[in-house]
């Protein structure tokens, strides 16, 4: 087990766990915060549409915020 560790193909459990909270802690705030963030912009829009594509467009960007949160954590071990 100590060889696969040296060798990067085995990594702690604790490791994992911490890494997958912290990814879900940074997820779940950013999601929390589009109401808050958005609510003044869906109020003024008058069309479905209008706040489908800005609903769609931020829930991506928080989306991709977190790939890339856990791609850093991947790249840092």
């Amino acid at each position: 087990m100590e060889a696969a560790q040296l060798a990067g193909t085995l990594v702690k459990v604790e490791d994992v766990q911490r890494a997958a909270a912290q990814a879900g802690r940074i997820c779940r705030d950013r999601l929390l915060s589009l109401p808050s963030r958005l609510a003044g912009d869906i109020a003024c829009m008058d069309s479905a549409a209008a706040v489908y594509e800005l609903l769609t467009t931020e829930i991506r960007s928080a989306l991709e915020h977190l790939a890339e949160g856990l791609e850093a954590m991947e790249k840092a071990e």
